[in-house]
């Protein structure tokens, strides 16, 4: 009886240590199966989960957005690498501001979201993955697509859908952010350049590629112009057509803002060849979304 006792407990030992890991997120959606040994100010040390007798490996700190640890703890870094600091723009604009991150956690259902200051606004780095139920799909189907693209909302559940003390990033701010990276174009211009292509394409495709996510692991090559310098991380989730067709995944990025035109919402559309561009959708249609935080003085401008 003592023998297969003894048995008993070593099955439990081996069990155990297979399935208890650390999981280490990176700021560009990788994930490490590890078992972290030692965390400082610059650097955490970790050995690979699948070879715990193996080398120890070292990551920079400005590397990582989160370590889930197999007690089911977790740390949240909010760190920024001083290396990477914008140059001041063309148009005269220092984004001192800008790249500046901090997390939200959403108190709904626990996603926590990177977020990013951007001239006077602050972004979510991400796409939202809130479950609405009616109202929003996942592209697909696939629950995977909704951990990394985030989930796809028609326009009335998009008006609602973000956290308390954030909003449905609005066509003012839109016009905005493409001004502060140095776009210069009017409010209402992108739709004029839609219709009839010219000088703002020019303008559409530099701004466009700053705020796409390099390499292309989630892109189709070869994401032309993908510099993500601002920190946005444009992720190409694709949309629902209004038909419910699901397309676009790895091509195109499209969000809603919270202007319509003629019964239309306008969007906001970043392609793989570094376009960033306006559009009109169908209400019925499923695209991404991106919130941003309230301000009390908001006032919403429209063109």
């Amino acid at each position: 009886m003592k023998k297969a006792f003894n048995i008993t407990i070593m099955f439990f030992l081996i069990f155990s240590s297979t399935f208890s890991q650390d999981l280490i997120i990176l700021k560009n959606g990788d994930e490490i199966k590890s078992k972290v040994e030692e965390i400082n100010q610059e650097n955490i040390k970790y050995k690979k989960f699948e070879n715990l007798t193996g080398p120890l490996y070292t990551l920079d700190i400005y590397e990582i957005f989160m370590i889930k640890y197999e007690n089911g703890t977790k740390d949240v870094f909010n760190y920024d690498d001083p290396k990477n600091n914008l140059k001041p723009k063309e148009n005269g604009k220092t984004p001192s501001s800008a790249g500046i991150h901090d997390y939200l956690t959403d108190p709904r259902d626990g996603n926590t979201y990177k977020t990013v200051n951007i001239g006077e606004q602050v972004w979510m780095a991400e796409n939202l993955k809130y479950d609405a139920g009616e109202g929003c799909w996942v592209y697909d189907n696939n629950p995977t697509n909704a951990s990394i693209y985030g989930r796809l909302y028609n326009w009335e559940t998009a008006m609602e859908v973000c956290p308390t003390g954030w909003h449905l990033s609005s066509y003012d701010e839109w016009v905005d952010l493409v001004n502060y990276i140095g776009g210069d174009v009017g409010r209402g211009e992108y739709i004029e350049t839609w219709l009839n292509p010219g000088s703002g394409y020019k303008r559409a495709k530099e701004v466009g590629g700053v705020l796409k996510e390099t390499d292309t692991k989630h892109w189709v090559s070869p994401n032309s112009d993908a510099t993500d310098e601002l920190g946005f991380r444009a992720l190409p989730g694709g949309k629902r057509k209004a038909n419910g067709k699901f397309g676009l995944l790895g091509r195109e990025a499209h969000w809603w803002t919270d202007f319509a035109m003629k019964n239309h919402p306008s969007s906001r559309m970043v392609n793989s060849d570094g376009w960033i561009l306006d559009g009109l959708e169908k209400k019925d249609a499923g695209l991404s979304v991106r919130c941003v935080k309230d301000k009390a003085d908001l006032t919403l401008k429209y063109p």
